[in-house]
């Protein structure tokens, strides 16, 4: 299945002349604003189809390439009002979207009208229909207040799995929870909390299932190879979030001052943020006579506070006796995990021998796997659950963080909806991922997503076929793409180019895809550099300058151009476009 064709006329940035663009080159199609031609290409390949099999559910990638502003979130945009939703913003836009699933049969939805010349085209005006067969997908890893999708997500078969979208949807499953007051404070938190259960559910899948050691060698390049737990410090309990508490109760405020004082070794630190988050969840301010602080609790708040045994033999007593208390109460021992956190204290106990001088716990090799069990056997122990969702942290970087972050919404995307899936086809938006990574793990990007895609579609035996549509900045992600797939925009215009990108090097891509004109150097260097070529006399300023330059040529250039007083009148931009590097290199 494959998204073929679009065609836009007056939509949001796009405000030109209308235009048209293919996707993936398998066909050659035309349209004029009535009349729609389509010619099948005998020379197309399936890249991903080719490396991975014909029977890869991924069965082709495009990519959308400009500068900022240039519209290609826009795109994303469109594909998800017009052709799920039926509806567009502006009276005046016009546009034409032409897919073909897989049954190898052409589905379009426009609002024009059309005559097609030779092809048999199916147009449904009705989304509900078209719904049933496709379902979308954007992800971004930015966060952004005008986000694309903001108003769109109407049906069951759109998902947004972008990091502004999640912010909002986490926030809400946070609130919906019963979680401490410490984190309900914080958005970021509550979104990094459900972040890292997705995370390490996924990682989880990883460690301990068989069938998904294929995937798992899909994540070598920034899979974990550590997870540490950091502590809240005492200092922490203390802070803004904590003042509706602590003007509520006088006992809290005591109970933190306890804390401040007791509290050093890295194991009480673990046990103080463990019995803070259990107090704070199940504190009911209102309702004396529940669990929360009825006069037993208090006592045993009291008892804590005045024990002179060390903090971590206090906390284990008091959550034994909670114990007791709450089975005199007639609850549950169960309803509120006691005896899970007490196996928690205990175990945390016996590996924070090996980390007391450190400032966190650290996991890795086969002790990453057992604290992946921990958690997952903890799933259920609020207050355990609520820490290590809050200070677990893989230990890798941004980059890392953002890949391991889409595969993990990816999989936990595909394994929810896998009924659904089976039946449809899907278009997966992926909008600048390459954000905050390094150029080698741009440089993977590409692979490593369809490489992921293949082995995770085919484990959950989803029968889909999948069109993943990119959008970048970065050369190193356009170079994977053959020219046909290539949508080169550039400030509100589609921009016609036949230059292969394919293999190429980066400094062609950046001036034929990216639009650089004036050289592939910085800003500051060249006004240095101009600045040197235009003073009237040699100074040893200008001289120091001169000798700098990196690149032999351009150093070459800029040293025979210094002397003459007319490279003054033109400026150094004659010296820099690229026809004259390229010239004097070959």
């Amino acid at each position: 299945m494959s998204l073929e064709f679009i065609w836009i006329n007056k939509f949001k940035c796009f405000q030109g002349n209308p235009f048209g663009f293919n996707l993936t080159g398998r066909f050659i199609i035309s349209f004029d604003g009535k009349n729609l031609k389509i010619e099948e290409n005998d020379n197309y390949l399936s890249h991903p189809q080719y490396l991975f099999g014909c029977d890869s559910p991924v069965t082709d990638c495009s990519i959308l390439v400009g500068g900022n502003g240039s519209g290609k979130t826009s795109i994303f945009s469109l594909i998800f009002n017009a052709f799920i939703n039926g509806s567009i913003d502006g009276n005046d836009t016009k546009y034409l979207i032409l897919f073909l699933d897989k049954n190898k049969k052409w589905l379009c939805k426009t609002n024009v009208e059309i005559n097609v010349e030779n092809n048999p085209i199916q147009i449904i005006n009705n989304s509900f229909s078209i719904s049933n067969r496709i379902a979308s997908i954007y992800y971004s890893p930015l966060f952004s207040t005008e986000h694309p999708l903001n108003e769109v997500l109407n049906n069951d078969t759109q998902f947004d799995i972008s990091t502004t979208r999640l912010l909002c949807d986490d926030i809400k499953e946070f609130d919906n929870e019963a979680f401490s007051t410490t984190c309900k404070n914080s958005q970021v938190t509550g979104h990094k909390r459900i972040d890292t259960k997705r995370i390490i559910t996924f990682l989880y899948k990883c460690e301990k299932d068989d069938c998904f050691q294929p995937i798992k060698e899909c994540l070598k390049d920034f899979y974990p190879k550590s997870i540490i737990i950091q502590p809240r410090e005492p200092s922490d309990f203390f802070k803004a979030e904590y003042k509706d508490l602590k003007t509520k109760n006088n006992q809290i405020t005591n109970l933190l001052d306890f804390f401040k004082s007791s509290v050093r070794s890295l194991h009480e630190k673990i046990c103080a943020s463990l019995l803070i988050e259990f107090i704070t969840a199940h504190y009911k301010p209102d309702n004396g006579n529940d669990f929360g602080f009825s006069k037993k609790t208090s006592a045993r708040i009291d008892e804590l506070i005045k024990s002179k045994k060390n903090f971590t033999s206090a906390v284990s007593h008091f959550f034994n006796a909670l114990a007791k208390d709450i089975k005199d109460l007639g609850f549950s021992d169960n309803s509120f995990n006691i005896k899970a956190i007490i196996s928690f204290i205990n175990y945390t106990q016996n590996i924070c021998r090996e980390y007391d001088n450190n400032c966190y716990l650290i996991f890795k090799g086969d002790k990453l796997g057992s604290l992946l069990e921990i958690y997952h056997k903890y799933t259920e122990t609020q207050p355990i659950k609520d820490y290590l969702e809050l200070f677990l942290a893989p230990h890798i970087s941004s980059g890392e963080y953002c890949q391991l972050s889409l595969f993990s919404r990816l999989y936990c995307l595909f394994s929810e909806q896998a009924a659904k899936l089976e039946k449809m086809d899907i278009i997966l938006c992926l909008d600048e991922i390459e954000t905050t990574m390094h150029p080698l793990l741009q440089k993977k990007a590409v692979y490593q997503v369809i490489d992921f895609l293949d082995k995770l579609l085919r484990n959950l035996k989803i029968n889909a076929q999948c069109h993943i549509i990119f959008s970048t900045h970065s050369p190193l992600l356009l170079s994977d793409f053959q020219w046909k797939n290539v949508v080169r925009l550039n400030k509100g215009e589609y921009i016609k180019n036949d230059m292969k990108t394919f293999a190429s090097n980066i400094y062609d891509l950046y001036k034929d895809s990216f639009f650089f004109k004036d050289g592939a150097i910085g800003e500051f260097a060249t006004r240095l550099i101009k600045k040197a070529i235009e003073t009237k006399e040699e100074s040893a300023a200008s001289e120091i300058v001169v000798n700098e330059i990196a690149d032999y040529v351009l150093h070459i250039m800029v040293k025979e151009n210094i002397k003459k007083t007319e490279a003054a009148k033109n400026g150094i931009m004659s010296v820099f476009k690229f026809e004259n590097l390229l010239y004097f290199k070959e």
